[in-house]
This record gives C-alpha cells, structure tokens and sequence, in this order.
C-alpha cells in the first residue's frame, strides 16, 4: 500500500469547507498541516494513544482495534517508513511556505484546494492516515475550548476561523471518523468466522444502525464480541489497567495456543514495542492477579460489555438495538443469551451497580511498552 495518494489532504480533512477567504485559508492550512505532522510523529514514535478517543465515546473499542491493525501492518514496512519521512519533509516544507505567504484582500473566495495547489502547500494522503490524522485531531480537540498547553496555539486557531465554521468542522471530522468505524468493523464481522458468524454480521449490519448526534452507532455488545474475537485470531495483547481501593495495577494477558480466551503472560523483550488493546476498569475490591488466571477472561470481558450505557435502563426505547427486528427468531435468541450475560453479571460481581470485581470504562490502543516494562 502506500500513503501518498491521489486525493488531496483538504479533499479528506476539510471536505465540509469548499470556499473561503485568503485569510482563513491560511488559517486552515496551518492546522491541518501542524495537526498531520503531529499525527505522524505519533505514529512513527509509538505513541498511539495520541489517537485516543475521549472517555465514553461510543467508538473507542472500534478505534482502538483499526489503531491496532494499521500499526501492525505498517510498522514493520520499509516502504511505509520511507513515505512517512517523504511525507514529513514535505510538510516541513510547507510549513516554511506558510509562514512566509501574505495575506491579501480579496473579494473572491477561492476554491481551498486550488488555494493550496496554487501555493504549492497541498498534499495527498491514503485512507489509512486520513483515519489517523482525524483520530488525533480529534484526541487533541475534544470540545471546542478544551486542549492543555502544548496544543494550545493550534487549537486557538480552529477558534479563530469562527466558532459555528469550526464546530462544523468538528462534527464532520467526527462523522467521517464514525463511519469509517462502522465499515471497518462490518469488515471485522465478515472475517471473525465460527458459529456466531451469521448473527454478529447481523447485530452490525445496517439494519441495527441509529444515528445518535448525527453519528452512525452500532450495538456495542456485539461490537466487543467481534473485535475480542479477531484479537484473538491476531494474536493480539491485551492490557488490562484495574483502578482497585489503594492502588493500580497492570496486567499483561495473550490468547492461549488454542486462541479461546486471553491469559495472563510475562512481558518479553520481544513483545515490548507490540500493539495491544489497553483495557481501563475499575473494581470496589482488591484482588489477585489469580482472579484472571482462574477466569475465562474472553467471557469475562463479554460479561462486563453487556453493562455498556446503551443497554441499561433509562435509555430511550428506540435506541436499545434489540427493539429493531425484534419479531426476528435470530435477535429473539440473541436477546435471550444478552439476558443471561446481565444476569451472570450481577451475580459474578462485574455489573454496572456493583463493580466489586471488574467493570470496563475505556478502552484505546497503545504500544506495550508505554504501559509494562521488564521489571514489572
């Protein structure tokens, strides 16, 4: 694959802003060349929790996966590598050209492309980067008016440009980002095989789609079961992060050799700059690390995601994803077996009310070696 596409930077990043003045144009060039930089540096350092989505945003466990996945597949590239440094000299350059274009007055408001194409400050991205550019902008964004010290410069521009042109632009970003989420685990779902196939492509396809703030969603137990699913075909890390009365531990598991469920493991040099799914919980009662070894911690996880918002009550009838096709023998079945999972929640002491043991709150991407070292 390669990242230095045909389409254009402002054709992905600013799809949402056709025409604009001189000034402004700048303005947005600035960011998104600053913001791509920063989201290439990430990625060549590791640091792929700069690609985090905000705590409780419904796509976190998504986005951790394709983070993951487009890790895995390119870190070890000497032709990804390359184009990253090609692509990285190319902003420096444009950032120099940036620094040194004047604004002037005119009336006519350009096309932002052909603004950029003219000034010789455009450049092209695949839908691999696109994704991670997106990811980290909107890591760094958050909400209009919230960013810490190091980005303020950047994030005071996007404010500048006018805050309802920059909301929109935010919302859009956020959009693109959810539905290339939502392809990317139908994509999953096609792939995961086993006995569950049928249904799990069922419970992502677009008929369990709603739409929550102009955002597709889909329903999240299913969603975990099939990432947990091709995390363990991947061979992928998990690392669980447990908040626990007094302290915070870290826990560093693997799927067994038969790839049913995730163990417990001692961290190898070798699996130091690895990807994994970094797993946030929290539990009311301290506990050993045995709890997990005695556990299937695949149906533990599975447990502990049918806690997830969506399905606990008070939540607007229309948005429970079993209410859609609800005559359908299939879901009536599918309904029944998440019925269970609540149930064994309670009891197991991993439900939303009672979290004495285990209860997800986040989860995001990053490598190894930025939560576990060889003396843990």
């Amino acid at each position: 694959m390669s990242i230095l596409s045909n389409i254009t930077a402002s054709e992905r990043l600013l799809p949402s802003i056709q025409q604009v003045e001189h000034k402004k144009a700048i303005q947005l060039s600035r960011i998104i060349t600053v913001i791509s930089k920063k989201a290439l540096l990430a990625f060549q350092e590791g640091r792929l929790d700069r690609f985090d989505a905000p705590v409780g945003d419904n796509s976190c466990k998504i986005r951790a996966a394709k983070i993951a996945d487009i890790f895995q597949r390119l870190k070890n590239s000497k032709k990804f590598s390359n184009e990253i440094k090609i692509l990285l000299e190319k902003i420096n350059e444009i950032e120099d050209k940036l620094s040194r274009i004047k604004q002037t007055k005119n009336k006519n408001k350009p096309s932002l492309k052909d603004f950029r194409i003219k000034q010789g400050i455009e450049f092209s991205i695949d839908s691999d980067l696109e994704f991670l550019i997106t990811a980290h902008f909107l890591f760094l964004v958050k909400k209009i008016g919230s960013y810490n010290q190091t980005d303020h410069s950047v994030l005071q521009g996007i404010e500048s440009i006018a805050n309802s042109a920059a909301k929109n632009w935010i919302h859009k970003m956020k959009e693109n980002l959810a539905n290339s989420s939502v392809r990317f685990i139908q994509e999953q779902a096609e792939i995961v095989g086993g006995s569950r196939h049928e249904i799990l492509k069922k419970m992502v396809s677009k008929l369990f789609i709603r739409i929550y703030e102009k955002r597709p969603v889909l329903p999240n137990f299913h969603c975990m079961e099939i990432l947990l699913k091709r995390a363990l075909q991947q061979d992928r890390f998990v690392i669980l992060k447990i908040s626990e009365p007094g302290e915070k531990i870290n826990i560093l598991c693997k799927p067994n050799k038969n790839k049913t469920t995730f163990i417990p493991v001692d961290l190898q040099e070798k699996d130091l700059e690895m990807p994994a799914i970094v797993i946030e919980a929290k539990r009311t009662k301290k506990v050993q690390r045995a709890f997990f070894q005695d556990h299937d911690l695949f149906r533990l996880l599975l447990i502990t995601a049918s806690q997830d918002p969506q399905y606990l009550s008070g939540r607007r009838t229309e948005d429970i994803p079993f209410v859609k096709l609800s005559d359908d023998l299939s879901v009536q079945d599918e309904q029944k077996r998440f019925n269970g999972l609540i149930k064994q929640a309670n009891e197991m002491g991993v439900s939303s009310k009672n979290p004495i043991y285990f209860l997800i709150q986040h989860m995001f991407c990053d490598r190894v070696d930025n939560h576990m070292n060889l003396t843990n």
